[in-house]
C-alpha cells in the first residue's frame, strides 16, 4: 500500500524515484520524471516572480504545473477555459500563462513540461496558510469572481476524500472526462492520486473502448460528470467497463433519477455523486439506487449544513474560508436525520456540460454587441441535454440587416461575439429575435415565456384538424375545418377544459403559408395577433387567408359560421428576412 503524503509536503518528502505517478499517451512517467519536469519549469517561472496563470487539458501537465508554481514560490491562477476574451482580462494581473498549446498573444507563455531537469534539486515544503491557488467562478450577479484557496483548504479536502473513499479506490488507476481546470477535476483527478500514491491518466477518455483501452484488464475508477454518464449508459461496452471500472464518480451536477436507474440496469453502476462548488468544496455525497431515500445529500464528515428562513443551504465546512460558513444559492429541504434534499437554485448560474455559466453575464456581454438592445437567455431541453438559448431584440438598422443579410449570417456574427469568452458547449444553440422581450405582470422578463419560444412544433399527425372544404384563387385562400372530437393533446392544457393552444391554431395557419411560399418556409414572427374566443373539439370553422407575396406574410382570420372571429393576426415568414 502506497503511503500517503500531506499536500504541504508533497514534493518535499517524496517517493522512490521508480514510484508509477502517470500514463501519458501510453508512456508510463515516474517519479523521478515528475519531479525533474517540475524542476524544469520552476526555474522558468521563477525567473518571474509573481502570479502565473495555468490552462492545460492534460492531467499530468496540469500536475506540473501546478507543483512548478508553487515550488517557485508563486500563486497559481487556474483559468475557467483558454479563450482569447478570458487570457486578454487576465493579462495585467499575471506574469505569465503555464499551457500546453495555447495561444495568447501579448502573454509570456511557458510550456507545462519542458525537458525534465535531471540534476538533482530540493522541493520545499508548502506554507499551509499560504493562499496559493485561484479559481474563477459565476457569481449570481453574472460577474466572474475569482476564489481563493490556501494549501491547508485543499490539502485537507484530499485528505477527506481518502478517509471517505479510500478502500475503494485502493489500487486502481484514475481515469476521467473532466477537466483538471475546475475544482472537481483538480482535487479528484490531480491532487487526490498525487498524494495518496495512484497512477492516473493524463488524457481525457470519453468512450468505453478507450477507457478499457487504457486500462488493459488492470482495475481502475471514473472521474466524471453527469451529463457523460447520460451518454455513457447507452454505449457499447459499458458493461464491460463496469466490471473493471469502478467506483464512479460523478459532479458538475444532480444526476437525474431516470439515467441513474438506467446505468443500474445496464451495467449495475451505481455512481458516488459529488454535491459541493468551487467556493465550498465538497459538501455531500449520495449514491442513488432507487429508493425514494437515496435522493437525499449526506453531508461529509466535518461539514455542517443548515437551511435557515430563507430556504437556501447554509454550509459551515474546514474547506470555506469564512468561519461563519456560505451561504449556497441551492434551495434545499432538511431532513431529520441532518441529510437534504435540493430543491432548486436562486440565481441564474445554471451547468451545461457539466460547466457552470452565469446567464446574466451572458446577457451583459451580449449587450455589448452594436446589433443587440436586448437580450435574454434561457436553458431548453435538446434532445435529453441542457442547451442555452437566446431571445434577442435587435436595434432598428440591425433589424433591417437581418432581412438583408438572414438569421444565419446574424447568429453567427452573435456566436462569434460570444465566443472569445465562453467553451463551445455553453455558447448559445437557439435564436429568436423578437420585437419586445415577453414580460409578466410585474414588467419582468419572464422565465416560462421565453423557454416557451423554443419548444418544438406540435406533431401534425396527432395535431392536424378534418380539413371539410377548401378554395384557393390567386392569393387567397379559404379552408373550413372541423376540430376532431377527440383530442388527447388538448387535454391539461385549461384544468377540466380541452380547447386547442394557440400555437396550434398558428401551426394551422402556418401549413396554409407553406402553399404558397414553399414547404421549407418558417415562421418569423407574428403581428396584430389576437385570441378572441376558446376552440374546442367539434368546432367547425373557416379560415380566410390572405396571401402577400411583396412581404412574405400571410394575414388571416379564423371565423365561426356566425361569423364570430376566433383568431387572427399576420404571420411573416423567415424569407421577410432573409
Amino acid at each position: 500500500m502506497t503511503r500517503f503524503l500531506p499536500l504541504d509536503r508533497l514534493l518535499a518528502d517524496g517517493r522512490p524515484d521508480d514510484t508509477p505517478v502517470a500514463v501519458r499517451n501510453g508512456q508510463a512517467l515516474d517519479w523521478a520524471t515528475f519531479v525533474g519536469h517540475v524542476g524544469a519549469l520552476r526555474d522558468a517561472v521563477g525567473a518571474h516572480p509573481g502570479p502565473w496563470a495555468l490552462f492545460t487539458a492534460d492531467a499530468y501537465a496540469f500536475a506540473v504545473g501546478l507543483m512548478a508554481i508553487w515550488q517557485a514560490d508563486s500563486t497559481a491562477v487556474v483559468l475557467p477555459n483558454g479563450q482569447p476574451g478570458t487570457l486578454a482580462g487576465l493579462a495585467p494581473a499575471i506574469r505569465g500563462l503555464v499551457c500546453d498549446g495555447v495561444e495568447a498573444p501579448g502573454v509570456r507563455t511557458e510550456p507545462a513540461l519542458r525537458p525534465a531537469r535531471l540534476a538533482s534539486w530540493a522541493p520545499c515544503p508548502l506554507e499551509r496558510a499560504a493562499m496559493r491557488l485561484q479559481l474563477s467562478t459565476s457569481g449570481t450577479t453574472g460577474d466572474r469572481r475569482h476564489v481563493g484557496k490556501t494549501v491547508a483548504q485543499l490539502g485537507d479536502e484530499v485528505e477527506g476524500l481518502e478517509r471517505h473513499w479510500g478502500r475503494e479506490v485502493e489500487g486502481r488507476q484514475v481515469l476521467g472526462t473532466v477537466s483538471p481546470q475546475h475544482i472537481y477535476g483538480l482535487l479528484f483527478r490531480v491532487l487526490w492520486p498525487l498524494c495518496a500514491g495512484r497512477v492516473f491518466r493524463a488524457e481525457s477518455l470519453l468512450y468505453p473502448e478507450e477507457m478499457l483501452a487504457a486500462l488493459a484488464g488492470s482495475a481502475g475508477c471514473l472521474v466524471t460528470t453527469p451529463a457523460h454518464l447520460r451518454r455513457l449508459k447507452d454505449m457499447r461496452g459499458v458493461r464491460a467497463l463496469a466490471e473493471v471500472c469502478r467506483p464512479i464518480f460523478s459532479s458538475g451536477a444532480p444526476l437525474d433519477a431516470a439515467s441513474a436507474s438506467r446505468l443500474a440496469e445496464t451495467a449495475g453502476l451505481t455512481p458516488f455523486e459529488v454535491f459541493g462548488s468551487t467556493e465550498t468544496g465538497g459538501v455531500a455525497w449520495r449514491q442513488q439506487d432507487g429508493g425514494s431515500a437515496s435522493t437525499a445529500w449526506q453531508p461529509f464528515r466535518g461539514v455542517r449544513v443548515s437551511v435557515p428562513a430563507s430556504g437556501r443551504l447554509h454550509v459551515q465546512s474546514p474547506y470555506v474560508g469564512d468561519d461563519a460558513g456560505l451561504m449556497m444559492a441551492d434551495r434545499a429541504e432538511l431532513r431529520p436525520d441532518g441529510r437534504f434534499v435540493l430543491a432548486g437554485r436562486t440565481d441564474r448560474v445554471v451547468k451545461i456540460g457539466g460547466t457552470r455559466l452565469s446567464l446574466p453575464e451572458m446577457e451583459e456581454r451580449l449587450l455589448r454587441h452594436p446589433a443587440v438592445s436586448e437580450a435574454a437567455l434561457a436553458v431548453v431541453d435538446a434532445r435529453g441535454e441542457p442547451r442555452v438559448a437566446c431571445v434577442v431584440v435587435l436595434v432598428p438598422n440591425a433589424r433591417a440587416a437581418l432581412a438583408g443579410d438572414g438569421r444565419r449570417a446574424l447568429t453567427a456574427e452573435l456566436v462569434a461575439h460570444l465566443a472569445p469568452y465562453w467553451e463551445r458547449v455553453l455558447l448559445p444553440r437557439l435564436w429568436r429575435f423578437v420585437d419586445r422581450l415577453p414580460e409578466d405582470e410585474q414588467g419582468k422578463v419572464a422565465g416560462a415565456a421565453l423557454t416557451a419560444l423554443f419548444e418544438p412544433a406540435a406533431d401534425d399527425a396527432v395535431t392536424a384538424p378534418d380539413v371539410l372544404a377548401e378554395s384557393t384563387t390567386g392569393t387567397t385562400c379559404i379552408r373550413r375545418w372541423r376540430v376532431p372530437e377527440a383530442l388527447a393533446w388538448c387535454e391539461g392544457h385549461f384544468p377540466e377544459l380541452s380547447v386547442v393552444p394557440g400555437f396550434v391554431q398558428l401551426g394551422w395557419v402556418m401549413e396554409v403559408a407553406r402553399s404558397f411560399a414553399g414547404s421549407a418556409a418558417s415562421l418569423h414572427g407574428v403581428e396584430a395577433l389576437k385570441f378572441r374566443e376558446l376552440l374546442r373539439p367539434g368546432d367547425v370553422v373557416e379560415l380566410h387567408a390572405e396571401w402577400s407575396p411583396a412581404t412574405s406574410c400571410l394575414a388571416y382570420r379564423m371565423v365561426r359560421d356566425d361569423g364570430r372571429v376566433v383568431s387572427s393576426g399576420r404571420c411573416r415568414l423567415a424569407e421577410a428576412a432573409s
